[in-house]
């Protein structure tokens, strides 16, 4: 992976963040769980140049998956904020409610 591309697409990350609201929305889940696995030809060829994509509230059981069906696109996805789920799928709860998202350190 080229280093300067990951720089830029860090640096570009911190002064555009998504907001609350939008990450997680339904539509936006919809259209991210879409890209990952059954991206558009323009998009499954800008993941083979080098580009990469942030996918922002993922479920952990749907990061496994793309590991598993898109492994040839791998180095183009990155995820922030994965939802840690149950054995049944559903996201797990802290106690006051909220939902236990993965500390991935971004």
């Amino acid at each position: 992976m080229n280093t300067h591309k990951l720089l830029n697409l860090l640096l570009f990350s911190l002064f555009i963040p998504v907001p609350p609201a939008i990450a997680q929305s339904t539509e936006f889940q919809r259209w991210q769980e879409r890209r990952l696995f059954q991206p558009t030809p323009r998009e499954a060829q800008k993941d083979l140049t080098g580009h990469i994509f942030i996918y922002e509230g993922i479920r952990d059981v749907d990061v496994d998956r793309a590991m598993d069906l898109a492994f040839d696109r791998i180095e183009a996805m990155m995820f922030v904020g994965t939802i840690v789920t149950t054995l049944t799928g559903a996201p797990l709860r802290n106690r006051d409610g909220t939902i236990v998202v993965e500390d991935d350190g971004c």
